[in-house]
């Protein structure tokens, strides 16, 4: 069995550009990313798949686990913009993980969906287990 990396975040090319779209947190200004606990620089190359798995190579990684990480606060935006984005994310995301063969496993954004290894859930989803 090969390295795996349980922890990555991979930003398809659609989600990025909603991204840009958007005026309110969480959204892209340039190459920065403003969410609602502050404003980062980010490489957005980074999140071409390319270039990822590039990384993985030079780690010596043969599979990394993905996911659409909370901090980007969806939880906070109405419902029919939170399920817009992560819905753009899954799409996207599902489309690099087909081009990866294998070697990008991707985790759903809030509920369980055909095609992924799983789910991601923010760690404040523990505090109520029964409602997880």
């Amino acid at each position: 069995m090969g390295a795996i990396d349980v922890h990555q975040h991979l930003w398809p090319r659609a989600f990025i550009e909603a991204l840009a779209e958007r005026r309110e947190t969480p959204k892209l200004d340039g190459r920065m990313l403003v969410l609602p606990e502050g404003t980062y620089q980010v490489d957005l190359d980074e999140h071409l798949l390319e270039r990822r798995l590039s990384q993985l190579d030079a780690a010596g990684i043969d599979t990394a686990v993905v996911s659409l990480q909370p901090t980007f606060g969806l939880e906070a935006l109405p419902a029919d913009e939170r399920a817009r984005l992560e819905r753009i994310w899954e799409d996207g995301v599902l489309e690099l993980a087909a081009e990866s063969r294998g070697r990008i496993v991707p985790l759903a954004a809030s509920r369980p969906r055909e095609g992924f290894a799983g789910v991601s859930v923010g760690a404040d989803t523990f505090d109520d287990l029964a409602a997880l």
